[in-house]
């Protein structure tokens, strides 16, 4: 699954809207990004429920390092990694990085 412009738009509404959740319940099965985006949200959902703004600059931060070598580094530096990070994380980091980069244009 490759995420696109219209699941970022997607994100944008549903924030705006305060229906995250509803677009987790969705995603959270799914196979590759989609799965860890939700899982992304999840961790920030109270967060964003007040700060609707925040939800691409909240994704980039959970998901830009995941699996990358500097995370994987200084994970190892500060605890035993637990598992291995997710088959989809490069592409995860893709699609947070452009994201992202629309979001601050």
């Amino acid at each position: 699954m490759q995420a696109s412009d219209g699941d970022l738009l997607r994100v944008l509404d549903e924030a705006e809207a305060r229906q995250l959740p509803v677009l987790i319940a969705e995603w959270l099965p799914a196979q590759g990004a989609r799965h860890w985006l939700a899982k992304a949200l999840r961790v920030d959902l109270a967060f964003l429920h007040d700060h609707p703004t925040e939800v691409i600059p909240c994704l980039y931060r959970r998901c830009a390092w995941l699996g990358a070598t500097a995370e994987t580094t200084f994970a190892r530096a500060r605890a035993p990694l637990r598992g291995q990070p997710p088959a989809a994380a490069a592409e995860l980091r893709a699609i947070v990085g452009s994201w992202i980069a629309s979001w601050q244009a």
